[in-house]
């Protein structure tokens, strides 16, 4: 990758404390950045005012209906302008990726996150500075076309990863015929924690996720 920077962000910062996991994943970033010569960037409410480039994109930006789609389209403005590689917050590298992790992102221009079932994730992705005009484009075209359909008013949750997330990730990565990292798992450890849900689904739903977390674990 052109551009040695890592970035994660946590827009709400006033409940970070109460996130030990996170906590504990950033500073091994911040560790592994510092021993790679890796720039490490933490974004927080603060400081994303001066990612909002135009009026366009501050519009759309301030009018997402809430805080977990902008956490989503902030991350596309960020790797934008900066390069580099997002990662969220529950992903950490592991053994292997501690050792090779800096020469698996050197031979890559491009790296594309992917999910459990294999599928495209915008849990972690890495491009250089200024190539993901198309995808910013998009995102708020797709945005647009969900909020018009009485279908994404019920179900919330699906709303939120086709308009700014993972599922709007996945259909541009298709279009443009990106190649998934399939070798990228060897060097993570992903705990899916999945944040979002408990704010923006029902109850129930919530609950089923959960049940089939532990299961996974099991």
């Amino acid at each position: 990758m052109k551009e040695k920077i890592i970035h994660q962000e946590f827009l709400d910062i006033k409940d970070f404390p109460n996130h030990p996991l996170f906590n504990e994943n950033k500073q091994k970033w911040e560790k592994w950045a510092e021993l790679n010569g890796y720039k490490y960037m933490f974004h927080t409410e603060e400081n994303t005012e001066k990612y909002l480039i135009n009026d366009k994109i501050k519009d759309f930006y301030k009018g997402l209906r809430n805080h977990w789609l902008r956490v989503d389209f902030m991350r596309y403005l960020i790797v934008n302008q900066e390069g580099g590689l997002y990662v969220d917050l529950d992903i950490c590298l592991n053994s292997e990726g501690e050792k090779y992790f800096d020469e698996y992102l050197s031979n890559r221009d491009e790296v594309y996150g992917i999910d459990k079932n294999n599928k495209f994730c915008n849990c972690m992705f890495g491009f250089s500075k200024g190539s993901l005009d198309n995808l910013i484009d998009f995102a708020i075209k797709q945005t647009e076309e969900k909020s018009k359909m009485p279908i994404y008013e019920v179900y919330k949750g699906r709303y939120l990863l086709y308009s700014t997330g993972s599922h709007m990730f996945r259909k541009w990565c298709t279009i443009n015929k990106k190649k998934k990292c399939e070798i990228l798992p060897k060097y993570l450890i992903n705990s899916w924690t999945s944040s979002w849900l408990k704010t923006i689904v029902s109850k129930k739903t919530y609950n089923l996720h959960e049940r089939k977390k532990k299961k996974e674990i099991k």
